[in-house]
């Protein structure tokens, strides 16, 4: 069974995230994105969240939640739930790694993150002191 791709962010980012990922890996299903706005009722986002995670559970699905800042309101709400689900988490994504968990999502396994986490720190470089070097 494929597993599911949660992605909780701040605004529409998860969603940019994701359709930026589909141009260069195409369509992919299985995944959802949540955004945090100004305003918004976060215990409704959480809510939301609970009841997809308690539907991939009931289907005996994994499930990979990404949230972009550490401490961030998606952050906290995806915590709080962690107490009551069993998922993986990583916070603080960017393109690459959205793109490292999509191809490879379902054989990650949770001993599994912070290999996925290191291979996407290598994506960020200082360009400037990189083309000096060359």
């Amino acid at each position: 069974m494929e597993t599911k791709l949660m992605i909780v962010t701040h605004g529409t980012l998860g969603k940019s995230l994701l359709e930026t990922s589909a141009l260069i890996v195409g369509e992919q299903r299985n995944v959802e994105t949540y955004g945090v706005d100004l305003g918004c009722d976060v215990e409704k986002l959480k809510n939301e969240i609970r009841q997809s995670l308690k539907e991939s559970f009931d289907k005996g699905q994994s499930v990979i939640v990404l949230t972009d800042i550490f401490y961030g309101t998606p952050f906290n709400v995806v915590v709080s739930l962690m107490e009551d689900y069993d998922f993986m988490h990583i916070t603080g994504i960017n393109l690459s790694i959205v793109l490292e968990i999509l191809l490879k999502r379902n054989e990650i396994k949770e001993q599994d993150i912070d290999e996925v986490i290191e291979e996407a720190k290598k994506s960020m470089i200082n360009c400037r002191k990189f083309l000096i070097e060359e």
